[in-house]
């Protein structure tokens, strides 16, 4: 289901969507940072809430660019092999 979402998803329906949610997670940031207050476990919440976000954000980031995140990993992993194969 995520591959046919992915080659149905252009870059800008992309983008919309990545702006929406960024908008909707910082507000449920806010919302949560307000009413927790003072309490030892807020900031907690919000670094919930912000590894939340990152899920849908990386995976709109890599259907809006028509690539696949195994291609990208074998990017970074050539340009990493090769910073360090150089003697």
């Amino acid at each position: 289901m995520l591959k046919a979402l992915r080659l149905i998803m252009s870059p800008r329906k992309a983008g919309f969507l990545q702006i929406a949610t960024s908008l909707a997670f910082a507000f449920a940031m806010l919302v949560a940072s307000y009413l927790m207050g003072d309490s030892p476990h807020s900031q907690t919440v919000v670094l919930l809430l912000v590894a939340a976000w990152w899920i849908p954000f990386s995976y709109l980031l890599s259907a809006g660019q028509g690539s696949s995140i195994r291609c990208e990993l074998a990017w970074i992993g050539k340009k990493v092999r090769s910073a360090f194969d150089r003697d």
